[in-house]
């Protein structure tokens, strides 16, 4: 028995000798990709996070429903990272890439840009094709799938800070109908989300790449809604809307050509593989 405990002490200073020997080789370890990015619009920073792929409940229990949009419960996986927006496009951002500014609100270059249609946004020579001609990149607008699953920051509650049912914290989450003095505000006042995602409760709601449909009862993967339709989604409450509007699963939709100063955007980029 001596031996063999003598035989295995012997085997472990080994061990423990070829592993020192071996550390300094060794590679490090790879590092994390990175969680925010700024882009440069000429001279105009774009900040965005990304988010990593997964899978959450998109939707509300019927029971919980407040819009006629609102759709059921429906398991959906992202399957691919992507950058998200850190705050609603500015103003400045906007004018930027188009030399006009539509906003019904113009207090400021840093207050979320309102008034403009899906169509301007999305439309061939839009906003869109000439930020990725300025940039070399790829910006679109969010699926509906990835503006939920975004603004929800990991969580699977009514708002993303909490189910909040009486409203309490909603003032320090969003500007809404009971705070905002009727107007937009500066994006980035209120607290983010657990990604760092500002706003997406309130200021302006949001439009989305899909067209409005019903939602699937069965699991899907990265759907990209109806191929089809009359409306656009739009997601998220806005300054003009109460305390309800700002729950995480609210939708909204309107035709292409709408435009509103309750409405506005953020913006989307794949990352890179």
């Amino acid at each position: 028995m001596k031996n063999i405990r003598f035989l295995s002490s012997a085997l472990i200073v080994l061990m423990f000798g070829v592993i020192i020997f071996i550390l300094p080789a060794a590679a490090e370890p790879p590092k994390e990709a990175a969680k925010e990015i700024t882009i440069d619009i000429g001279g105009v920073p774009l900040e965005m996070v990304r988010i990593s792929a997964g899978t959450f409940q998109m939707g509300v229990p019927s029971a919980e429903a407040y819009s006629i949009f609102d759709g059921q419960i429906h398991k959906v996986t992202i399957t691919k990272d992507f950058y998200i927006g850190k705050y609603e496009v500015t103003q400045k951002q906007w004018e930027k890439v188009i030399a006009e500014n539509p906003c019904n609100f113009k207090n400021g270059e840093n207050y979320p840009i309102e008034s403009v249609s899906w169509e301007a946004i999305c439309k061939k020579d839009g906003f869109l094709d000439k930020l990725n001609a300025l940039t070399g990149k790829a910006f679109r607008l969010p699926t509906e799938a990835e503006w939920e699953y975004a603004a929800r920051g990991g969580t699977q509650t009514s708002f993303f800070w909490s189910d909040d049912p009486s409203f309490k914290l909603l003032d320090e989450y969003a500007w809404h109908k009971g705070n905002s003095d009727k107007m937009t505000h500066p994006v980035g006042q209120k607290k983010p989300n657990a990604y760092g995602l500002y706003d997406t409760s309130g200021n302006v709601t949001e439009w989305c790449s899909d067209w409005c449909g019903n939602y699937p009862k069965d699991a899907v993967i990265d759907p990209a809604g109806p191929a089809t339709g009359d409306q656009r989604i739009a997601r998220g409450g806005s300054w003009y809307n109460e305390a309800q509007v700002c729950r995480v699963a609210e939708r909204s939709a309107y035709y292409p050509e709408f435009s509103s100063f309750i409405t506005g955007f953020r913006l989307v980029l794949p990352a890179a593989e």
